[in-house]
């Protein structure tokens, strides 16, 4: 869709200025699923009272206000009447639906974060990408991988399924990856197309890796930690509300370059990142295992000499292709659950897609089955599951130091320039801190599935569609499992099965906890035998998964509140404006 031009005095509904840019995508999603088509901001003159990235609803679309205060009433939020002092850009926003793919890597951190700002998420599987079911979103989302990255990714898809996504995007969807789910789609090296060949056809943007290495997994890790990014297209719509630098986490994943006509069907890409500096809690791949002073350059300076990209974006037939190196959807310390402003571009690449109007007849939710458990399911076995692993770690923590050697710097790897030391005994002390927040997220759910119990007694089947399909996709959440013969490198697990998980790698931990191993040159050689990488070495340790269990809660808590909020706006005694 063209971008929407608002002429000087020009009366529109917003959000008062100071309030959180979260609450307010929040807000403008709901209200487009209300039909109140809300205008999201790329170009305004004047510097105030609205700017790029702001989100408002023009009164000359005669808005339901009783609605539009609802809405912002029920998220905690301040609106305004404004006149436009100057013309203003904006795109349209309709309802968006989005895939998340779960079949390998770390698909918790975008699920959640998307989800708390409004976004109608759901994990997707290779085998339902094969059957055709991204005909059912505006967009998908790709995340890190997993111990095999990339190649864990990719070989569940095959040919098949990479040509399945190429189809879906250029017939008009999205495509978002974050570090290995942005490898998947960039141009890569020959050493990697040996290994996976139908990476080919999953090419979709004119961009290549710039820190491929000569080995198996296509890779040249600068490191992990946090990096300083430099907004290198003010004017671009991923970028807009953005100030001019940004900390970003990255971890192990690619840095770009620009290419020209080396992909059929694909743009120029456009940089919209560069990689500028790392900050003190950023380690060099060149000093995981050891401490000693190194020869320079570092990877992570010649990445910063050579100005190269962590995010890039392009159009690739009439869909969109937008590539992070780094990780927007990690906060920017070693629990990497706390979203924050990298989070932002993730939110304006979807919105930018929202008002993509190619994309715009999904099928709404099924009123015909109205049956929905309102109580909240087999809380007591996610709590043993719950208590079971925080006991676990407790009895890892009484154990002391090891009769091992294998939390020693040269066989435990350093990230986010913490030792390995105090990566150990950060994560050990976390799972009781994750365990207090997953019971108050069960407290809180058990509330809101409460009230959306009683609001369903009381709205017809059709208005509260949305909040049915809420209230099923949790309860199947809970209890999914990846099938037994289906081979999964990480990805999407329902949350006993996490939970279950975590338990594994802890009783696998404590069982190795005198283990000796020999040094080697791979940080990541003994993922599957080191009590270190078991259960704080990565993302997808035991502290991980744990974690991730806790952001599978936040997500189905914000995507039952937000079909809630939807139903309770719709009650009867509306009027227009």
């Amino acid at each position: 869709m063209a971008a929407i031009t608002l002429p000087p005095a020009t009366e529109v509904l917003a959000f008062a200025a100071g309030q959180a840019w979260e609450k307010c995508t929040s807000a403008s999603l709901i209200l487009a699923k209300l039909g109140l088509e809300p205008l999201w901001v790329t170009k305004s003159e004047a510097p105030a009272p609205l700017a790029a990235g702001d989100l408002v609803v023009s009164k000359s679309s005669k808005p339901n206000i009783r609605m539009f205060n609802s809405v912002a009433r029920q998220l905690g939020l301040e609106t305004v009447a404004v006149t436009t002092p100057s013309p203003i850009e904006a795109l349209c926003i309709t309802p968006l639906k989005v895939a998340v793919y779960g079949g390998g890597g770390a698909p918790f951190n975008h699920a959640a974060c998307l989800g708390e700002l409004g976004f109608d998420v759901h994990f997707i599987s290779p085998e339902e990408i094969h059957g055709g079911k991204l005909s059912g979103f505006h967009a998908v989302v790709v995340p890190g991988g997993g111990d095999l990255a990339m190649l864990g990714q990719l070989k569940p898809l095959g040919e098949r399924g990479c040509l399945a996504i190429q189809r879906f995007v250029a017939d008009g969807g999205m495509y978002i990856g974050s570090c290995a789910g942005s490898f998947d789609a960039a141009l890569t090296g020959d050493e990697f197309l040996r290994d996976c060949p139908y990476q080919r056809h999953l090419r979709m943007i004119n961009a290549a890796v710039w820190n491929s290495g000569n080995d198996p997994m296509g890779l040249a890790s600068p490191g992990v930690g946090v990096i300083r990014s430099r907004i290198a297209d003010r004017d671009h719509p991923v970028t807009a509300g953005l100030p001019a630098e940004i900390d970003m986490s990255h971890y192990n994943g690619p840095f770009f370059r620009l290419e020209s006509g080396a992909v059929a069907g694909a743009t120029d890409a456009v940089g919209l990142t560069m990689v500028v500096g790392a900050r003190q809690d950023f380690t060099a791949a060149e000093k995981f295992l050891t401490s000693e002073v190194l020869p320079q350059p570092l990877l992570i300076e010649k990445a910063c000499a050579a100005s190269v990209f962590n995010t890039v974006a392009g159009s690739f037939g009439k869909g969109r292709v937008v590539l992070f190196g780094s990780h927007p959807e990690f906060g920017l310390s070693l629990d990497l659950d706390k979203f924050g402003l990298p989070t932002r571009m993730l939110a304006n690449a979807l919105l930018w897609q929202a008002s993509h109007s190619e994309r715009h007849s999904l099928k709404t939710p099924d009123a015909a089955n109205n049956k929905v458990n309102t109580p909240l399911p087999q809380r007591e076995r996610i709590m043993r599951g719950v208590d079971d692993s925080v006991g676990l770690a407790r009895k890892l923590l009484g154990r002391g130091e090891p009769r091992g050697n294998w939390l020693d710097e040269n066989l435990a790897m350093s990230t986010f320039g913490a030792s390995s030391p105090k990566i150990w005994a950060h994560a050990l002390a976390g799972f009781a801190t994750v365990a207090a927040r997953m019971r108050g997220s069960l407290d809180d759910l058990a509330e809101l599935i409460s009230d959306a119990g009683d609001a369903l007694k009381l709205n017809n089947a059709r208005s509260a569609a949305g909040l049915r399909e809420a209230l099923r996709d949790f309860d199947n959440a809970i209890v999914h499992r990846v099938l037994p013969e289906a081979e999964r490198d990480y990805g999407y697990e329902g949350l006993i099965e996490l939970l279950d998980h975590t338990r594994s790698l802890l009783s696998r931990a404590d069982a190795a906890f005198d283990v000796h191993l020999q040094p080697h040159p791979d940080p990541y050689h003994y993922s599957s035998q080191s009590p270190f990488m078991l259960v704080a070495g990565s993302y997808l340790s035991a502290i991980g998964l744990f974690t991730s269990a806790h952001l599978l809660l936040r997500l189905h808590h914000s995507q039952i509140s937000d079909a809630l909020v939807v139903v309770r706006a719709e009650e009867p005694g509306r009027g227009k404006f």
